[in-house]
């Protein structure tokens, strides 16, 4: 069993005046919608607890700091990054909070994690799987029926797991044109409003014919978990994941607000930047609609690849990626360390994964230095200003936006990575085509496979060594992608405040991955 963790105080919230005032811009409204060799047994990981992220570590940081600080250069306003190797845990931010008040980023700043939300959903639902309330291969209509009624043959809920059902993308219906989009962005939607906005339009294939990320799929399994558990997604957020680990910056917002202290988001076109943080949170739902940190978002991804959020046979199966390299709410990318040794082996039984989380562990939620001074200046949180870099521009000012959903190709062509939210990264992960860098690797997925050791114990394979596990986000004024190894030795989480007009074409996706890659090879 998990041992209990301590409930660290969250950081409060501050409500501004004039928080809904309407953008007056046409933005780039998409939701787009991206880890060290062990033994052959089963071994203890290193902690899931909430690690103290440090400012110097044993390891160079040198190219690390570098490239964070390309990225601010390259048009991101703030750029935060934390890694772990093992138990050592170290973060850095560069840049500014908002270009209102140019105050210094902070590494335990929230921001806004778009996607980094499924792989959180996905957990809940094989949570539930677990508890017997649904099979995977279920019938969605059997648990909540009318809104798939439509669909050319049943959907399951693997199929919105793994992005097979060929429902269309809700994203693409938010708004009719540009002068909609101040409207869509302050305006609350339900979950049954969002997933109408997609099945108001042809499906896109028969039900398991291929892969297509669609962020209505999660839209839908947001509706299966309340429904079947009668509590909300903010409320399952926190139960089943914020509380148990520890997570004291995790939530899914009930509005428009971000917890004190935060990053800013910036839709970017050329010189232009335009403060987008206020967004209605269930406009992305479980699809998106996360608020969490560096840190936060750390602890939860190693906290998963051991077992302690689901159990090993369901993560086994979760991390068993399909030849576009997504899983169960889960991506794949090669890992940058080259083979990672022998797989990861966990024991079968649920929460018998020795020593992963010590029973008398601290369970103190890490701290930024100066994240109290931060949440008591003034003008944090607070809604744009009137002049300066994030006043508002007129409608002339800004391209036409671009509503399309994400054009995803995990182990395809490597330009396609660098699409909205679905494939970014952790698609050019399944391998960009290079036979040197193990690209088919994910093709034929062994994660899952059960094994059984001399001594009869059987142990769970848990992803694949040459593979590093995680999820690429992009949000309207946010993008993060974040990446463990295997056994969760190895892990960083990257996160920066701009997104672009055109998600395909953003120069910071390149860098980031880099910087992913750099971050994850100084373990090897």
């Amino acid at each position: 069993m998990n041992p209990r963790i301590p409930r660290p105080r969250r950081p409060r919230r501050t409500r501004r005046a004039g928080r809904l005032r309407p953008l007056r811009v046409a933005l780039a409204a998409a939701l787009a919608a991206g880890l060290a060799g062990c033994t052959s047994q089963a071994q203890p990981g290193p902690t899931a607890l909430p690690l103290r992220p440090t400012a110097s570590a044993s390891f160079d940081t040198a190219e690390l700091v570098d490239l964070l600080d390309e990225l601010v250069a390259a048009g991101a306003p703030a750029a935060v990054i934390e890694v772990r190797d093992g138990d050592e845990a170290w973060s850095h931010a560069a840049g500014v909070q908002s270009l209102a008040s140019e105050r210094p980023a902070r590494p335990g700043h929230t921001f806004r994690i778009a996607s980094l939300t499924k792989p959180m959903l996905a957990a809940i639902v094989l949570q539930l799987v677990d508890e017997g309330r649904l099979d995977l291969d279920d019938p969605f209509a059997e648990h909540v029926p009318g809104p798939l009624d439509d669909a050319p043959a049943p959907v399951t809920v693997r199929q919105l797991l793994d992005h097979t059902s060929g429902l269309p993308e809700y994203v693409d219906g938010l708004t009719a044109g540009a002068h909609e989009i101040p409207d869509a962005l302050s305006t609350p939607r339900t979950d049954e409003e969002l997933l109408a906005l997609a099945t108001d339009r042809p499906w896109r294939f028969e039900p398991g014919e291929r892969f297509e990320y669609s962020n209505s799929n999660y839209i839908a399994l947001t509706m299966l978990a309340e429904r079947l558990t009668g509590r909300s997604l903010a409320e399952l957020v926190d139960e089943r994941i914020a509380e148990p680990l520890g997570l004291a910056s995790t939530r899914l917002p009930d509005d428009d607000l971000l917890s004190d202290p935060h990053l800013h988001g910036y839709w970017v076109d050329g010189a232009l930047r335009v403060n987008v943080t206020l967004q209605q949170a269930s406009l992305w739902s479980g699809a998106g609609g996360i608020e969490s940190n560096a840190a936060d978002v750390n602890t939860f991804v190693r906290a998963l690849v051991r077992g302690l959020v689901v159990p090993p046979e369901l993560l086994g199966e979760m991390l068993a990626l399909g030849p576009d390299g997504y899983g169960l709410g889960v991506q794949g990318r090669v890992d940058a360390c080259g083979d990672g040794g022998a797989p990861v082996l966990l024991p079968i039984e649920a929460g018998e994964v020795p020593e992963a989380v010590p029973e008398d562990a601290d369970g103190a939620a890490p701290t930024d230095g100066d994240a109290d001074a931060d949440a008591d200046a003034p003008g944090d949180g607070a809604s744009p200003d009137a002049g300066g870099e994030d006043a508002l521009p007129t409608d002339s000012d800004a391209p036409a936006p671009d509503l399309a959903g994400p054009d995803d190709d995990f182990l395809g062509d490597a330009d396609a990575d660098a699409d909205a939210d679905g494939g970014a990264g952790a698609g050019d992960a399944g391998a960009e085509g290079d036979a040197d860098d193990g690209g088919g690797a994910a093709a034929e997925p062994t994660s899952g496979a059960l094994e059984t050791d001399p001594a009869g114990a059987v142990t769970v394979r848990i992803g694949e060594p040459v593979l590093v596990y995680g999820h690429l986000g992009s949000g309207l004024g946010y993008r993060s992608i974040a990446l463990a190894s295997p056994d969760g030795v190895r892990q960083v989480t990257i996160a920066w405040t701009a997104s672009p007009t055109d998600y395909g074409a953003d120069p910071r996706v390149d860098l980031a991955y880099r910087l992913a890659d750099a971050a994850l090879a100084v373990g090897c």
